[in-house]
Protein backbone atom coordinates (compact mmCIF):
# COMPACT_ATOMS: atom_id res chain seq x y z
CA UNK A 1 0.00 0.00 0.00
CA UNK A 2 1.25 3.57 -0.53
CA UNK A 3 0.33 5.10 2.20
CA UNK A 4 0.33 8.70 2.71
CA UNK A 5 3.70 10.64 4.25
CA UNK A 6 3.50 13.86 6.42
CA UNK A 7 6.19 16.16 6.75
CA UNK A 8 7.43 19.75 7.61
CA UNK A 9 8.41 22.50 5.62
CA UNK A 10 11.27 24.20 7.14
CA UNK A 11 10.35 27.95 7.74
CA UNK A 12 7.24 27.78 7.09
CA UNK A 13 5.23 26.81 9.71
CA UNK A 14 2.91 25.11 8.31
CA UNK A 15 2.49 21.18 7.68
CA UNK A 16 2.75 19.42 4.00
CA UNK A 17 0.35 16.33 3.52
CA UNK A 18 1.30 14.64 0.34
CA UNK A 19 0.85 11.03 -1.38
CA UNK A 20 3.90 8.89 -2.56
CA UNK A 21 3.95 8.77 -6.28
CA UNK A 22 2.90 5.24 -7.84
CA UNK A 23 1.81 4.15 -11.02
CA UNK A 24 -2.25 4.09 -10.39
CA UNK A 25 -1.35 7.41 -8.06
CA UNK A 26 0.94 9.46 -9.97
CA UNK A 27 -1.96 12.29 -11.06
CA UNK A 28 -3.62 12.47 -7.19
CA UNK A 29 -0.53 13.99 -5.84
CA UNK A 30 -2.19 17.09 -3.96
CA UNK A 31 -0.48 19.24 -1.13
CA UNK A 32 -2.91 20.46 2.54
CA UNK A 33 -1.23 23.33 3.85
CA UNK A 34 -3.18 24.49 7.21
CA UNK A 35 -2.50 27.00 9.55
CA UNK A 36 -4.32 28.11 12.93
CA UNK A 37 -8.03 28.69 13.65
CA UNK A 38 -9.87 28.79 16.88
CA UNK A 39 -13.28 28.20 15.22
CA UNK A 40 -13.55 24.08 14.18
CA UNK A 41 -15.18 22.24 16.59
CA UNK A 42 -12.39 19.85 17.15
CA UNK A 43 -9.94 20.49 20.17
CA UNK A 44 -7.35 18.04 19.04
CA UNK A 45 -7.64 15.88 16.30
CA UNK A 46 -9.42 12.70 15.51
CA UNK A 47 -7.84 9.72 17.41
CA UNK A 48 -8.69 6.11 17.91
CA UNK A 49 -11.09 5.23 20.51
CA UNK A 50 -8.93 3.92 23.29
CA UNK A 51 -6.89 6.94 23.09
CA UNK A 52 -10.02 9.20 24.34
CA UNK A 53 -9.90 10.58 27.71
CA UNK A 54 -11.83 8.45 29.62
CA UNK A 55 -12.91 10.98 32.24
CA UNK A 56 -13.81 13.60 29.36
CA UNK A 57 -15.62 10.58 28.43
CA UNK A 58 -17.84 9.96 31.47
CA UNK A 59 -18.48 13.97 32.06
CA UNK A 60 -19.98 13.55 28.09
CA UNK A 61 -23.76 14.04 27.88
CA UNK A 62 -26.00 10.99 27.44
CA UNK A 63 -27.24 10.79 23.23
CA UNK A 64 -30.22 12.11 22.67
CA UNK A 65 -32.77 9.50 21.52
CA UNK A 66 -33.74 11.34 18.61
CA UNK A 67 -35.59 8.74 16.86
CA UNK A 68 -37.94 8.52 19.36
CA UNK A 69 -38.52 11.96 21.17
CA UNK A 70 -38.58 15.17 19.55
CA UNK A 71 -36.53 17.68 20.06
CA UNK A 72 -36.74 21.72 19.58
CA UNK A 73 -34.30 24.36 20.54
CA UNK A 74 -35.80 26.02 22.97
CA UNK A 75 -35.48 23.29 25.02
CA UNK A 76 -31.62 24.61 25.45
CA UNK A 77 -32.75 28.13 26.00
CA UNK A 78 -34.59 26.45 29.39
CA UNK A 79 -31.85 24.37 30.01
CA UNK A 80 -34.39 21.26 29.57
CA UNK A 81 -31.55 19.42 27.40
CA UNK A 82 -27.81 19.57 27.10
CA UNK A 83 -26.32 22.23 24.63
CA UNK A 84 -25.50 20.46 21.43
CA UNK A 85 -21.70 21.68 21.90
CA UNK A 86 -21.31 19.50 25.06
CA UNK A 87 -21.72 16.23 23.16
CA UNK A 88 -19.04 16.61 20.74
CA UNK A 89 -15.32 15.56 21.25
CA UNK A 90 -12.66 14.86 18.61
CA UNK A 91 -14.01 12.16 17.10
CA UNK A 92 -17.30 14.15 15.71
CA UNK A 93 -16.23 13.95 12.36
CA UNK A 94 -17.99 13.18 9.30
CA UNK A 95 -15.74 10.91 6.88
CA UNK A 96 -16.50 9.30 3.58
CA UNK A 97 -14.87 6.56 1.85
CA UNK A 98 -14.73 6.69 -1.95
CA UNK A 99 -13.44 4.68 -4.37
CA UNK A 100 -14.59 2.70 -8.04
CA UNK A 101 -16.62 -0.30 -7.84
CA UNK A 102 -15.40 -3.31 -6.01
CA UNK A 103 -12.37 -1.71 -4.49
CA UNK A 104 -13.29 -2.62 -1.04
CA UNK A 105 -14.83 0.82 0.13
CA UNK A 106 -17.54 -1.35 2.76
CA UNK A 107 -14.98 -3.08 4.18
CA UNK A 108 -12.82 -0.50 4.61
CA UNK A 109 -15.32 2.00 5.93
CA UNK A 110 -16.24 -0.70 8.51
CA UNK A 111 -13.49 -1.41 9.79
CA UNK A 112 -12.57 2.20 10.09
CA UNK A 113 -16.03 2.66 12.38
CA UNK A 114 -14.59 -0.03 14.12
CA UNK A 115 -11.07 1.42 15.23
CA UNK A 116 -12.39 5.06 15.65
CA UNK A 117 -16.20 4.19 17.39
CA UNK A 118 -17.96 5.79 14.67
CA UNK A 119 -21.73 4.98 13.28
CA UNK A 120 -21.54 3.17 9.89
CA UNK A 121 -23.83 4.33 7.54
CA UNK A 122 -24.09 2.29 4.35
CA UNK A 123 -24.54 2.92 0.20
CA UNK A 124 -28.32 2.42 -1.58
CA UNK A 125 -28.78 -0.87 -2.08
CA UNK A 126 -31.46 -0.19 -4.81
CA UNK A 127 -33.23 -3.73 -4.74
CA UNK A 128 -33.61 -3.88 -1.17
CA UNK A 129 -34.68 -0.08 -0.75
CA UNK A 130 -37.06 0.37 -3.62
CA UNK A 131 -37.76 -2.38 -5.67
CA UNK A 132 -38.81 -5.02 -2.97
CA UNK A 133 -40.93 -4.17 -0.50
CA UNK A 134 -41.44 -5.60 3.27
CA UNK A 135 -44.14 -7.94 1.99
CA UNK A 136 -42.59 -9.28 -0.57
CA UNK A 137 -43.43 -7.43 -3.76
CA UNK A 138 -40.94 -7.16 -6.91
CA UNK A 139 -41.64 -4.25 -8.99
CA UNK A 140 -39.62 -5.86 -11.96
CA UNK A 141 -43.02 -8.40 -12.37
CA UNK A 142 -44.69 -5.55 -14.24
CA UNK A 143 -42.23 -5.25 -16.66
CA UNK A 144 -44.22 -7.28 -18.87
CA UNK A 145 -47.11 -5.03 -19.29
CA UNK A 146 -44.94 -1.74 -19.56
CA UNK A 147 -43.41 -0.22 -22.23
CA UNK A 148 -39.28 -0.48 -22.21
CA UNK A 149 -38.59 3.20 -20.68
CA UNK A 150 -40.95 2.60 -18.16
CA UNK A 151 -39.29 -0.79 -16.74
CA UNK A 152 -38.28 -1.11 -13.18
CA UNK A 153 -34.31 -2.46 -13.28
CA UNK A 154 -31.84 -3.26 -10.73
CA UNK A 155 -28.26 -3.15 -10.91
CA UNK A 156 -27.97 -6.71 -12.24
CA UNK A 157 -30.38 -5.81 -15.25
CA UNK A 158 -28.13 -2.78 -15.66
CA UNK A 159 -24.92 -5.02 -16.41
CA UNK A 160 -26.66 -7.52 -18.37
CA UNK A 161 -27.67 -4.49 -20.69
CA UNK A 162 -26.76 -1.20 -19.84
CA UNK A 163 -28.58 0.89 -22.40
CA UNK A 164 -32.06 -0.59 -21.51
CA UNK A 165 -34.76 1.67 -20.14
CA UNK A 166 -34.93 2.32 -16.16
CA UNK A 167 -30.94 3.72 -15.66
CA UNK A 168 -31.87 6.99 -15.59
CA UNK A 169 -34.96 6.51 -13.18
CA UNK A 170 -32.26 3.74 -11.21
CA UNK A 171 -29.60 6.32 -10.82
CA UNK A 172 -32.21 9.65 -9.89
CA UNK A 173 -33.43 7.21 -7.07
CA UNK A 174 -29.95 6.53 -5.57
CA UNK A 175 -29.58 9.96 -5.85
CA UNK A 176 -32.57 11.02 -3.98
CA UNK A 177 -31.71 7.89 -1.33
CA UNK A 178 -28.15 9.21 -0.43
CA UNK A 179 -29.51 12.97 -0.07
CA UNK A 180 -31.80 11.26 2.45
CA UNK A 181 -28.84 9.19 4.00
CA UNK A 182 -26.64 12.41 4.44
CA UNK A 183 -29.35 14.13 6.13
CA UNK A 184 -29.86 11.11 8.77
CA UNK A 185 -26.00 11.35 9.23
CA UNK A 186 -25.75 14.90 9.89
CA UNK A 187 -28.55 14.02 12.32
CA UNK A 188 -26.81 11.29 13.90
CA UNK A 189 -23.41 13.39 14.47
CA UNK A 190 -25.61 16.72 15.97
CA UNK A 191 -27.72 14.92 18.54
CA UNK A 192 -25.21 12.22 19.63
CA UNK A 193 -22.04 13.56 19.22
CA UNK A 194 -20.96 10.39 17.50
CA UNK A 195 -18.68 10.48 14.19
CA UNK A 196 -19.95 8.89 11.32
CA UNK A 197 -18.17 7.14 8.53
CA UNK A 198 -20.27 6.69 4.93
CA UNK A 199 -19.77 4.61 2.36
CA UNK A 200 -19.80 6.91 -0.93
CA UNK A 201 -20.77 10.46 0.22
CA UNK A 202 -23.46 12.33 -0.96
CA UNK A 203 -21.69 14.43 -3.75
CA UNK A 204 -20.28 11.04 -5.93
CA UNK A 205 -23.17 11.06 -8.85
CA UNK A 206 -21.12 13.53 -10.88
CA UNK A 207 -18.60 11.25 -12.08
CA UNK A 208 -21.08 8.23 -12.29
CA UNK A 209 -23.60 10.60 -14.83
CA UNK A 210 -20.77 12.02 -17.16
CA UNK A 211 -19.47 8.35 -17.64
CA UNK A 212 -22.65 6.85 -18.15
CA UNK A 213 -23.92 9.47 -20.76
CA UNK A 214 -20.06 9.36 -22.85
CA UNK A 215 -21.11 5.60 -23.44
CA UNK A 216 -24.79 6.34 -24.40
CA UNK A 217 -26.43 4.27 -20.45
CA UNK A 218 -28.57 7.60 -19.90
CA UNK A 219 -29.39 10.41 -22.70
CA UNK A 220 -27.24 13.68 -22.82
CA UNK A 221 -30.08 16.15 -21.52
CA UNK A 222 -30.94 13.46 -18.79
CA UNK A 223 -26.91 14.09 -17.64
CA UNK A 224 -27.78 17.55 -17.90
CA UNK A 225 -30.62 17.52 -15.96
CA UNK A 226 -28.74 15.48 -13.05
CA UNK A 227 -25.66 17.91 -13.35
CA UNK A 228 -28.52 20.90 -12.45
CA UNK A 229 -29.99 18.29 -9.62
CA UNK A 230 -26.42 17.79 -8.16
CA UNK A 231 -25.24 21.79 -8.22
CA UNK A 232 -27.10 22.86 -4.93
CA UNK A 233 -25.45 20.43 -3.18
CA UNK A 234 -22.15 22.30 -3.71
CA UNK A 235 -23.15 25.84 -3.58
CA UNK A 236 -25.67 25.98 -0.62
CA UNK A 237 -22.57 24.15 1.85
CA UNK A 238 -24.11 25.54 4.95
CA UNK A 239 -27.62 23.30 4.16
CA UNK A 240 -25.55 20.34 4.06
CA UNK A 241 -22.63 20.55 5.63
CA UNK A 242 -19.82 18.61 3.34
CA UNK A 243 -17.59 15.99 5.57
CA UNK A 244 -14.44 16.84 7.11
CA UNK A 245 -12.25 14.11 5.89
CA UNK A 246 -12.51 11.82 2.64
CA UNK A 247 -10.98 8.59 1.90
CA UNK A 248 -10.31 7.72 -1.08
CA UNK A 249 -9.31 4.01 -2.13
CA UNK A 250 -7.31 3.43 -5.47
CA UNK A 251 -6.51 0.01 -7.58
CA UNK A 252 -5.39 -0.46 -11.17
CA UNK A 253 -8.30 -0.49 -13.27
CA UNK A 254 -7.34 -4.24 -14.51
CA UNK A 255 -7.66 -5.06 -11.57
CA UNK A 256 -10.56 -3.75 -10.55
CA UNK A 257 -12.32 -4.93 -13.95
CA UNK A 258 -11.26 -8.65 -13.08
CA UNK A 259 -12.83 -8.28 -9.34
CA UNK A 260 -16.24 -7.18 -11.58
CA UNK A 261 -16.46 -9.96 -13.41
CA UNK A 262 -15.74 -12.68 -10.82
CA UNK A 263 -18.40 -10.46 -8.84
CA UNK A 264 -20.88 -9.94 -11.84
CA UNK A 265 -21.01 -12.71 -13.85
CA UNK A 266 -22.33 -11.31 -17.65
CA UNK A 267 -21.11 -8.08 -16.79
CA UNK A 268 -21.62 -5.66 -20.23
CA UNK A 269 -21.47 -2.13 -18.03
CA UNK A 270 -18.43 -2.20 -16.03
CA UNK A 271 -16.25 -3.20 -19.19
CA UNK A 272 -12.45 -1.64 -18.80
CA UNK A 273 -13.15 1.30 -20.88
CA UNK A 274 -15.91 2.49 -18.87
CA UNK A 275 -13.72 2.22 -15.50
CA UNK A 276 -11.04 3.88 -17.44
CA UNK A 277 -13.01 6.98 -18.04
CA UNK A 278 -14.83 6.63 -14.49
CA UNK A 279 -11.11 6.86 -12.69
CA UNK A 280 -10.45 9.96 -14.99
CA UNK A 281 -13.65 11.49 -14.01
CA UNK A 282 -12.37 10.79 -10.29
CA UNK A 283 -9.24 11.52 -10.20
CA UNK A 284 -9.46 15.07 -12.91
CA UNK A 285 -13.05 16.12 -11.71
CA UNK A 286 -14.20 15.02 -8.30
CA UNK A 287 -11.23 15.03 -5.84
CA UNK A 288 -9.60 18.13 -6.55
CA UNK A 289 -13.21 19.51 -6.06
CA UNK A 290 -13.44 17.45 -2.56
CA UNK A 291 -9.64 18.58 -1.48
CA UNK A 292 -11.08 22.16 -1.76
CA UNK A 293 -13.68 22.15 1.17
CA UNK A 294 -12.08 18.61 3.24
CA UNK A 295 -9.27 16.94 3.95
CA UNK A 296 -8.46 14.02 1.60
CA UNK A 297 -6.68 10.96 2.49
CA UNK A 298 -5.79 8.26 -0.77
CA UNK A 299 -4.69 4.84 -0.95
CA UNK A 300 -3.27 2.49 -3.31
CA UNK A 301 -5.92 -0.09 -1.83
CA UNK A 302 -4.92 -3.12 -4.67
CA UNK A 303 -3.82 -5.32 -1.84
CA UNK A 304 -5.43 -4.62 1.72
CA UNK A 305 -3.03 -3.62 4.11
CA UNK A 306 -1.91 -3.18 7.53
CA UNK A 307 -4.79 -0.57 8.99
CA UNK A 308 -2.79 0.51 11.44
CA UNK A 309 -0.98 3.15 9.00
CA UNK A 310 -3.94 4.32 8.26
CA UNK A 311 -5.22 4.84 12.03
CA UNK A 312 -1.77 6.81 12.45
CA UNK A 313 -2.42 9.07 9.35
CA UNK A 314 -6.01 10.34 10.60
CA UNK A 315 -4.70 10.82 13.87
CA UNK A 316 -1.56 12.83 12.16
CA UNK A 317 -4.34 15.35 10.71
CA UNK A 318 -4.63 18.56 12.54
CA UNK A 319 -7.50 20.04 12.54
CA UNK A 320 -6.85 22.68 14.51
CA UNK A 321 -4.90 24.28 11.91
CA UNK A 322 -6.98 24.69 9.40
CA UNK A 323 -6.78 28.45 7.85
CA UNK A 324 -10.03 30.68 8.77
CA UNK A 325 -9.98 32.27 5.06
CA UNK A 326 -9.70 29.60 3.64
CA UNK A 327 -12.82 26.55 2.24
CA UNK A 328 -11.54 23.51 4.30
CA UNK A 329 -14.07 23.05 6.92
CA UNK A 330 -16.07 26.22 6.02
CA UNK A 331 -19.12 24.70 6.65
CA UNK A 332 -17.88 23.87 10.31
CA UNK A 333 -16.91 27.14 11.23
CA UNK A 334 -19.53 27.72 14.99
CA UNK A 335 -18.96 31.18 16.09
CA UNK A 336 -21.99 30.84 18.38
CA UNK A 337 -23.75 28.24 20.78
CA UNK A 338 -26.70 28.86 18.90
CA UNK A 339 -25.60 27.99 15.64
CA UNK A 340 -24.94 24.26 16.23
CA UNK A 341 -28.68 24.23 17.74
CA UNK A 342 -29.79 26.05 14.58
CA UNK A 343 -27.84 22.87 12.46
CA UNK A 344 -29.21 20.24 14.78
CA UNK A 345 -33.06 21.53 14.50
CA UNK A 346 -32.34 21.44 10.64
CA UNK A 347 -31.71 17.96 10.12
CA UNK A 348 -34.07 16.79 12.79
CA UNK A 349 -36.84 18.67 11.81
CA UNK A 350 -36.69 20.56 8.33
CA UNK A 351 -36.21 17.48 6.62
CA UNK A 352 -39.23 18.47 4.25
CA UNK A 353 -37.53 21.29 3.56
CA UNK A 354 -33.97 20.30 2.76
CA UNK A 355 -35.89 17.36 0.25
CA UNK A 356 -37.50 20.65 -1.00
CA UNK A 357 -34.26 21.83 -2.10
CA UNK A 358 -33.36 19.06 -4.00
CA UNK A 359 -36.19 18.53 -6.40
CA UNK A 360 -35.26 20.18 -9.70
CA UNK A 361 -38.33 20.10 -12.50
CA UNK A 362 -37.97 16.81 -14.69
CA UNK A 363 -40.47 18.07 -17.27
CA UNK A 364 -39.76 16.55 -20.94
CA UNK A 365 -36.17 14.70 -19.19
CA UNK A 366 -35.57 11.52 -21.26
CA UNK A 367 -36.08 8.94 -18.53
CA UNK A 368 -36.87 10.75 -15.85
CA UNK A 369 -40.26 12.20 -17.34
CA UNK A 370 -42.33 9.40 -19.31
CA UNK A 371 -45.05 11.89 -20.91
CA UNK A 372 -48.65 12.20 -20.10
CA UNK A 373 -49.93 9.38 -21.83
CA UNK A 374 -47.01 6.89 -20.72
CA UNK A 375 -47.73 8.61 -17.11
CA UNK A 376 -51.77 7.80 -16.88
CA UNK A 377 -50.59 3.80 -18.36
CA UNK A 378 -47.79 3.46 -15.29
CA UNK A 379 -50.43 4.75 -13.01
CA UNK A 380 -52.81 2.36 -13.91
CA UNK A 381 -50.66 -0.67 -14.06
CA UNK A 382 -49.11 0.65 -10.22
CA UNK A 383 -52.81 1.02 -8.81
CA UNK A 384 -53.67 -2.20 -9.95
CA UNK A 385 -50.74 -4.28 -9.35
CA UNK A 386 -49.66 -1.97 -6.10
CA UNK A 387 -52.63 -2.26 -4.39
CA UNK A 388 -52.64 -5.47 -1.95
CA UNK A 389 -48.72 -4.48 -1.68
CA UNK A 390 -48.68 -0.94 -0.76
CA UNK A 391 -52.44 -0.35 0.38
CA UNK A 392 -50.46 -0.60 4.19
CA UNK A 393 -47.27 0.31 5.09
CA UNK A 394 -45.17 -1.90 7.14
CA UNK A 395 -46.62 -2.56 10.59
CA UNK A 396 -49.92 -1.09 9.85
CA UNK A 397 -51.31 -4.16 8.48
CA UNK A 398 -54.22 -5.45 10.24
CA UNK A 399 -54.26 -8.76 8.76
CA UNK A 400 -50.55 -9.74 10.07
CA UNK A 401 -51.05 -7.39 13.09
CA UNK A 402 -53.51 -7.18 15.96
CA UNK A 403 -56.30 -4.72 15.02
CA UNK A 404 -56.90 -3.21 18.26
CA UNK A 405 -53.15 -2.85 18.90
CA UNK A 406 -53.71 -0.51 15.55
CA UNK A 407 -56.30 1.75 17.31
CA UNK A 408 -54.11 3.25 19.40
CA UNK A 409 -51.01 3.35 17.63
CA UNK A 410 -49.56 6.26 16.74
CA UNK A 411 -46.95 6.83 13.82
CA UNK A 412 -43.05 6.90 14.82
CA UNK A 413 -41.86 10.38 15.21
CA UNK A 414 -38.87 9.17 12.76
CA UNK A 415 -40.77 8.18 9.97
CA UNK A 416 -42.92 11.55 10.31
CA UNK A 417 -40.30 13.38 9.19
CA UNK A 418 -40.29 12.92 5.56
CA UNK A 419 -42.20 14.73 3.28
CA UNK A 420 -44.78 11.88 2.23
CA UNK A 421 -45.42 8.72 3.70
CA UNK A 422 -43.28 5.28 2.66
CA UNK A 423 -40.77 7.21 1.13
CA UNK A 424 -38.76 4.11 0.34
CA UNK A 425 -42.04 1.75 0.13
CA UNK A 426 -44.18 3.97 -2.09
CA UNK A 427 -43.55 4.06 -6.64
CA UNK A 428 -41.82 6.54 -8.04
CA UNK A 429 -43.14 10.36 -9.10
CA UNK A 430 -44.62 10.48 -5.91
CA UNK A 431 -47.46 7.97 -6.22
CA UNK A 432 -49.86 7.23 -3.94
CA UNK A 433 -51.78 3.82 -3.99
CA UNK A 434 -55.86 4.24 -3.26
Amino acid sequence: MQRLTSCLLSGSGTGLLAIRASPSTASLRMAIKPTRSAFLMQSRTICHKNHLDPEQQALKPPPWPYKTKRWHPTLETFLLDYFTKERFDENTVLICVEGLPCVGKTEFAKKLCEELGMEYFRDVDYEKDFLINHQGFDWRCINEILPEQLHQIGTNEWLERPDRGGVAMMQQFKNDWRHMQYIDALCHLFNTGQGVVMDKMLHCDKPWINTMAKFGHIHQETRDWFIEKCRPKYTQSKVLMRPHLVVYLDAPVEVLYERCQKKYPGNKALTLDFLAELDYQYKTYFLPEVQKHAFLLCYDWTEPADFDYVIEDVENLDFEGVDPHTETHKDWRFRFRGEYAEARGRYLNGVKTLIKDNNVRFWGVPGIDPGPHDHDHLRQVMTLWGRDAYRYRKGWNPKTNNFFSLLFKKEPFWQARYPYKGLFECAPYEWQPV
